[in-house]
C-alpha cells in the first residue's frame, strides 16, 4: 500500500500538471501519429533506388535494365558503398543494392550468391527489391546451366565454329530480354512493412524519455531530504523504490496505450502484430526502461546530474540499437554492442512478429528483456538508500 501512495504521487508530479501531461503523452502521441502518417502516404510512391555496378561482364548490366522494366524503379548509379551510405542516411534514396565484380562469373558457374542490399527499413519495395534480384540471378543461373547442358549433350551435333559457349549465353540473354511472358504486377497490401522499425523506434525514444522525468523526481526528493522523511516512518526501501517504479511505469503505460490507440484506430495504421502481442512487448521494454531509471536514480546525486542521462542513455542506445536506421548499416562492432541495449531486442521482436512469427517464438528477445528488468531493478533498490541525501 505504502508504494501505491509513492507511485500516485509519483504520477501526479509527472503528468499531473499541463505542462508535464503535454510533453509525456500528447506531444508524443501527435508526433509519433504524424511519423505514422509519413510513411503510410508514402508507401504507394516510386522508389529511389541506388546501385553500384562492378560487375566486369554483361550480366551487371542485365540485370539493372530488367529490374527497371520489371519494377519500375527510378535508377541511380553511384561509384562506391561508401555514397550508398552517405544516400541512405540523409534518406535520399529508398534503398541500394551493390553487383559484385565477379557476378557474371559466379552465375554462369551456378552459383546463386545474393546481391548485397541496403536498405534503412524493411517496406514492402524494398522486400519485393530483394526477391527481384533473387529471382533475376536465379534466372540467369539456371538459364546459363541449361545452355552449357545442352551444348554437352549434343556435342555430337555440327555446330558453326562461331557458336562457342559464349554465343550461346549471349543470344539466350538477349532472348530473356525480350519479355515474351508478360508480368502483371499486384500491389502487396501490407502497409504495416512500411516504416515499421521507425515508428516503433520513435515510440521507444519516448518510452525511454520518461525516464529523465522519473530521475528527475526520484533525485529531487533525495536532495531535498523527502525521501529521508518518508525513511522514517514504517516505509521499507524496496517500497520507495518499487513505488517510483510503478508510478513511473504507470505513466509510460499510458503513453502506450494512447500512441497505440490512436495509430491503429484513429489513423487505421497496420502494424502487421497484433494488438496485444506488440502491447506486450513494448510492456517488456517499458520493464526494462524502467529497471534502467531505478538504477540511474540510485547513481545520480544531483538534480544538476540528471541532464546526463540524455546525453549518455537515452539518445546514444537508441541510436545503437537500430531507432533511427538498420543495424545492418552499422560496423561490426556497433552491431555487437547493440546486444547490450533493449530496443534491439524489442525491434528485432517486433519486425519478426510482422514478418508472421507468433509471441511465443520470441524466447530469447523476451527472456533478455526480462533480465534487463531483473537485473536493473535489483541494483537499484540497493544503491538508492533512501537515508542518505
Amino acid at each position: 500500500m505504502n508504494s501505491l501512495w509513492i507511485a500516485v504521487n509519483i504520477i501526479r508530479r509527472m503528468i499531473g500538471n499541463r505542462k508535464g501531461f503535454l510533453f509525456l503523452i500528447i506531444i508524443p502521441v501527435i508526433v509519433i501519429s504524424f511519423i505514422t502518417m509519413l510513411f503510410s502516404s508514402g508507401s504507394s510512391e516510386s522508389m529511389q533506388i541506388a546501385y553500384v555496378n562492378s560487375d566486369q561482364g554483361e550480366l551487371g548490366e542485365h540485370t539493372i535494365e530488367e529490374l527497371q522494366y520489371i519494377g519500375k524503379y527510378r535508377m541511380l548509379k553511384l561509384q562506391n558503398e561508401e555514397q550508398i551510405k552517405e544516400q541512405l542516411i540523409s534518406r535520399a534514396i529508398g534503398a541500394a543494392f551493390v553487383i559484385p565484380a565477379s557476378y557474371t562469373e559466379q552465375v554462369q558457374n551456378g552459383k546463386v550468391d545474393p546481391i548485397t542490399l541496403y536498405r534503412l527499413n524493411e517496406t514492402v519495395q524494398s522486400f519485393t527489391l530483394q526477391k527481384n534480384l533473387e529471382n533475376l540471378t536465379r534466372q540467369w543461373a539456371q538459364a546459363s546451366q541449361a545452355v552449357l547442358a545442352g551444348l554437352q549433350s549434343n556435342s555430337a551435333t555440327i555446330v558453326q565454329p562461331d557458336q562457342t559457349k559464349q554465343v550461346q549465353l549471349d543470344e539466350l540473354y538477349s532472348q530473356l530480354k525480350q519479355h515474351q511472358i508478360s508480368v502483371k504486377t499486384t500491389e502487396l497490401d501490407s502497409p504495416n512493412s512500411v516504416g515499421l522499425t521507425t515508428i516503433v523506434g520513435f515510440m521507444l525514444l519516448f518510452l525511454m524519455g520518461s525516464i529523465s522525468s522519473a530521475v528527475t523526481a526520484i533525485v529531487e526528493d533525495r536532495s531535498l531530504n523527502t525521501m529521508a522523511r518518508i525513511y522514517t516512518a514504517p516505509v521499507r526501501a524496496y517500497e520507495i523504490a518499487a513505488g517510483n517504479f510503478i508510478g513511473s511505469f504507470g505513466v509510460g503505460m499510458l503513453q502506450v496505450i494512447l500512441t497505440l490507440l490512436t495509430t491503429t484506430y484513429l489513423l487505421g495504421y497496420d502494424y502487421g502484430v497484433g494488438f496485444g502481442p506488440l502491447f506486450v512487448m513494448l510492456t517488456l521494454f517499458m520493464l526494462a526502461s524502467m529497471g534502467i531509471a531505478t538504477a540511474v536514480a540510485g547513481a545520480v546525486k544531483s538534480p544538476n546530474q540528471v541532464s546526463i542521462i540524455n546525453n549518455l542513455i537515452v539518445t546514444p542506445t537508441c541510436m545503437i540499437g537500430g531507432c533511427f536506421w538498420p543495424l545492418s548499416i552499422m560496423p561490426d562492432f556497433m552491431q555487437k554492442i547493440a546486444n547490450f541495449v533493449p530496443q534491439k531486442w524489442t525491434l528485432e521482436a517486433v519486425t519478426n512478429m510482422a514478418a508472421g512469427d507468433t509471441l511465443w517464438q520470441m524466447g530469447m528477445p523476451v527472456i533478455i528483456l526480462i533480465l534487463f528488468a531483473a537485473i536493473f531493478l535489483s541494483f537499484g533498490a540497493v544503491i538508492l538508500k533512501p537515508a542518505e541525501r
